[in-house]
């Protein structure tokens, strides 16, 4: 992973808008709905190099593929993953697991918002048997839609990201494993497939992370801190646990406090998020993350 000695390089947390007509079939394809799976798979690639190549055009020195071959960021599991299944929610229950606090403090704006859900938004996922990798397939389409254009545009480097073991767990119920560091290690161990697929490709791998930080704005009551990071340490434990072995310099962490459209007023304070994942750089999505940074305040720095 190069370092910005000279210049600052620039780079994005990786997923960008898709092409409708791309959003129109995965949509289909997370409802269940038939589309026409060969005119998806002709168009993933083109649209991948295009959009690579407008990357570079603006100045996008670390680009990634937009992540066009995946339709949503952490549910396109679904499809590389196997031991869940989809159940219709119960009235008013949240795809979520828990509702969140902010959701009760704004109770009105979020029963409108959520019921413009979108695809998968009445469905939640549980698992039900032995948790396995069948993504192989998957993860090198990516790969290779990405590779085919990259040496003529010549970016600094190229960077994949992958969802983490913590942030599929938390959103989805167990039914199989005894307890839930179980169901969190056959998750990091089925994922790590993935991650390593990457890495050994080439690209730089960005590990997707929110629901580690937006967590803490979930249970209510609002647990203490040192309940919080304990919980978050478990799940910083399966991500070092899925890369281990993986060279640490092709490794970067994202982590963010959700993007949704709504309000944020329970969020977890940077300097108390667990900042101990064994990566090369950290990726944090936030209006000013650098004055905890250069304070020093981070008490979960390595």
């Amino acid at each position: 992973m190069k370092n910005s000695s000279s210049r600052i390089l620039t780079t994005h947390i990786g997923s960008l808008a898709r092409p409708p007509e791309i959003l129109e079939m995965q949509r289909a394809n997370e409802d269940g709905q038939t589309y026409d799976v060969e005119a998806l798979a002709a168009l993933v690639p083109e649209s991948v190099r295009e959009v690579v190549r407008r990357q570079v055009q603006v100045g996008i020195d670390v680009p990634s593929d937009g992540e066009f071959g995946k339709h949503r960021f952490s549910t396109y599991v679904h499809d590389r993953l196997t031991g869940f299944e989809a159940r219709p929610l119960a009235p008013g229950e949240s795809p979520l697991l828990n509702w969140g606090r902010d959701r009760t403090i704004f109770r009105e704006f979020y029963l409108e918002y959520d019921a413009t859900g979108g695809p998968g938004a009445g469905r939640g996922m549980v698992c039900t048997s032995p948790i396995t990798y069948r993504g192989h397939d998957a993860v090198q389409a990516d790969i290779d839609n990405f590779r085919a254009d990259l040496d003529s545009v010549e970016p600094e480097e190229a960077f994949i990201p992958a969802v983490a073991p913590g942030t599929i767990e938390l959103q989805r119920k167990n039914e199989y494993y005894a307890s839930d560091e179980e169901f969190l290690t056959a998750i990091a161990d089925a994922m790590r497939e993935e991650y390593r697929a990457i890495v050994e490709a080439g690209f730089i791998l960005q590990i997707d992370d929110p629901r580690v930080v937006t967590q803490y704005g979930m249970p209510d009551p609002a647990p203490s801190i040192e309940e919080y990071r304990r919980s978050a340490s478990l799940r910083v434990e399966a991500i070092n646990h899925a890369i281990r072995g993986l060279p640490e310099d092709r490794v970067r962490y994202h982590l963010c406090w959700g993007s949704w459209h709504g309000p944020h007023v329970t969020d977890v304070p940077l300097r108390d998020i667990v900042l101990q994942v064994n990566a090369g750089a950290y990726c944090v999505e936030a209006a000013n993350p650098w004055r905890s940074f250069r304070n020093g305040q981070n008490s979960g720095s390595p």
